[in-house]
């Protein structure tokens, strides 16, 4: 386990997650869709250097798995550019 800058615990990456979330990347536009929160996540996928291979981090402040899946499947960039006006709009 590894300690963060801002005192938080990062656990270690499961056995083999790492390539297997890199292949992903090479055959489908991956998203993370969570329920936990945005900076918790984005930090974690940050730290462990596997966040280049998703297209979004989606946490709980944006919405249910369920829109965030729905979001996904209606396009390509649906997701992202609805994640981003979100983010526009609280800024």
């Amino acid at each position: 386990m590894r300690t963060s800058p801002g005192g938080s615990v990062t656990p270690p990456l499961l056995t083999f997650a790492r390539k297997s979330i890199e292949r992903l990347s090479t055959l489908a536009d991956a998203i993370v869709v969570s329920q936990t929160p945005h900076e918790a996540l984005a930090r974690e996928w940050e730290e462990h250097s596997i966040d280049r291979y998703v297209r979004t981090i989606a946490g709980q402040e944006l919405g249910t798995k369920t829109e965030h899946i729905t979001m996904a499947s209606e396009g390509a960039n649906t997701l992202t550019t609805g994640i981003l006006d979100h983010w526009r709009c609280a800024g």
